[in-house]
């Protein structure tokens, strides 16, 4: 594709309560990670140390199933909360129009706002299954679901423009 040539993607639609919550698990995922290895080393540190090795290797197997619990546990309360401040979040399922050239893309929410962020605004961009997730900083992102595009044809021209404009590497996450 010739940077000159300006192509234009149009992309609109509404996010679902399921864009909003595969986002949050994938910006939570190393939350849990990190959660279920620390709570993992809490309680098999003190039975280490407590227990004979006999015991120690019959009993782990039973903690790393409740430590495992715990964090499925945890996950479904986050599940629900983001469905939650989904419904009670009236912005999340406002109508969003986007733009995407070589120059950057454009967001607008009718009557509402109007963003326009330049592809070197991005810090981080990845390629979930159902969406494209791209960081204007750590904590601010722009959600662009797949299902916003007419075709796959423009996903794919979005996946070009991306790895010829940004700076960094547009990655591919399975969650």
């Amino acid at each position: 594709m010739d940077n000159n040539k300006t192509n234009e993607i149009y992309a609109s639609g509404t996010y679902s309560k399921v864009d909003v919550v595969q986002l949050y698990a994938f910006q939570f995922r190393k939350i849990f990670v990190v959660l279920f290895l620390v709570t993992l080393f809490f309680c098999l540190l003190p039975l280490y140390v407590l227990l004979d090795i006999a015991a120690f290797i019959i009993i782990s197997p039973i903690v790393l199933i409740f430590v495992w619990l715990y964090i499925i546990i945890l996950k479904l309360i986050f599940k629900f909360g983001y469905r939650k401040q989904y419904n009670n979040n009236s912005f999340l399922t406002l109508q969003r129009e986007f733009i995407i050239t070589n120059v950057g893309i454009t967001q607008k929410i009718p009557n509402k706002s109007y963003i326009t962020l330049k592809w070197s605004d991005i810090v981080k961009g990845f390629e979930l299954d159902k969406m494209f997730v791209l960081y204007i900083s750590n904590n601010t992102s722009l959600l662009l679901p797949k299902s916003f595009f007419d075709s796959k044809d423009d996903e794919l021209l979005v996946k070009q423009m991306a790895k010829e404009n940004l700076s960094i590497k547009f990655k591919r996450k399975f969650i």
